[in-house]
């Protein structure tokens, strides 16, 4: 069984919007992430809530349990402020791994298990087409295990 039979339709968007707009667009369309294109329609990369927040979150936060445990909803405001105007590249995931529409089952389970939760599925042309993310994968094991997962 080939991917395009279980991957989600891709959300993509150009590469020149802002953090706002993208939140903005997966708020709309219920997504955690989006495939960031290029004018052609290219694959570049893709930005999910968690490289965001990786973003926005200064590394002395992420580093200090006690300096995090002082930030009050106030710093989140102030920080998320800042960002609202910044480029989405500044967002996006560094290399993400990528399959092609013929892909396998067996492949997207391996990027899977290499930490990767959602997998940008490509055409022949790098547009993205759909993605594969562990919610489908679980629902074709539940399926292989007789499993209603309707």
């Amino acid at each position: 069984m080939s991917l395009q039979n279980i991957m989600k339709k891709s959300l993509a968007v150009e590469d020149n919007i802002t953090l706002k707009e993208a939140i903005k667009i997966m708020i709309e369309n219920k997504r955690n992430s989006l495939q960031v294109v290029d004018k052609d329609g290219k694959f570049i990369s893709e930005i999910d809530v968690v490289s965001i927040i990786k973003a926005i979150l200064p590394d002395y936060i992420e580093n200090a349990k006690i300096a995090a445990r002082f930030a009050d909803r106030e710093f989140f405001e102030e920080v998320c402020k800042k960002a609202k105007d910044m480029p989405i590249l500044d967002f996006m995931m560094r290399c993400p791994k990528t399959l092609r529409e013929s892909g396998t089952l067996t492949e997207a389970a391996i990027v899977v298990k290499g930490k990767q939760t959602r997998i940008p599925v490509l055409d022949s042309d790098n547009k993205p087409i759909g993605v594969v993310t562990r919610t489908e994968l679980k629902k074709e094991i539940a399926n292989i295990l007789g499993i209603n997962s309707n």
